[in-house]
């Protein structure tokens, strides 16, 4: 701001106004040195005074703890959705790009692989890569062979149906196949519901307990 000949007046409140909206009012004055999630408000706050039209993020969260990740992610998503500005934000972290982008491009090799909204790209994933890096825990992922009333596990039995819409798919074709199913689609045979016909036989090897649910 001072190269751009703003007033010493007017810069001071910019930045006091940009530290109230990032809780960095107290490190204004106090001295103290800032910890790694100050670091990261600070540097926001940064840009934030250019007053940009377009935020470029990154992995700006990429050396903080867990639970200091968590609180940063809803920070940047409350400022993003107070200031109105287009934020790019790269991550490695599925669950950021899920939790915090209204829009997804999954990237591979410098190659983009699928873009579109959250829900979109875990619902229905262009490709294996896309399936398997987003997701948690991962999708199983089974291969199948086609048969007249969907598709038949490999090495199995097992025959498992699959929505009408995606009937064509394997009608009519032969070869080899696999199948993508969510964890949370899945659940033990007294406990499935009526809409459930397709039954797969197994043995459970570890249970994660993770409070409220059990995977």
């Amino acid at each position: 701001m001072k190269v751009r000949k703003v007033s010493k007046p007017a810069i001071r409140t910019a930045v006091q106004d940009v530290a109230a909206t990032l809780n960095l009012t107290p490190y204004l004055t106090d001295g103290r040195t800032a910890f790694s999630g100050q670091r990261q408000r600070i540097a926001l706050g940064r840009a934030m005074l250019r007053e940009p039209k377009v935020f470029l993020l990154d992995e700006p969260l990429s050396n903080l703890d867990a639970a200091l990740r968590g609180t940063m992610r809803g920070e940047l998503s409350r400022i993003q959705s107070r200031l109105g500005v287009t934020a790019v934000y790269v991550t490695h972290d599925q669950v950021e790009a899920m939790t915090m982008g209204s829009r997804i491009v999954v990237m591979k090799d410098g190659y983009i692989q699928q873009a579109g909204a959250p829900d979109t790209v875990y619902g229905t994933p262009a490709n294996l890569f896309v399936a398997k890096f987003i997701g948690s825990p991962a999708i199983n992922l089974l291969p199948a062979a086609s048969h007249p009333d969907g598709f038949q596990i490999a090495g199995t039995e097992s025959v498992v149906g699959v929505p009408a819409h995606l009937n064509s798919i394997g009608s009519g074709r032969t070869g080899d196949y696999v199948l993508g199913l969510r964890p949370e689609d899945v659940c033990s045979a007294p406990d499935a519901p009526s809409t459930h016909d397709t039954v797969l036989n197994g043995r459970v090897e570890i249970v994660e307990p993770l409070g409220r649910r059990r995977m």
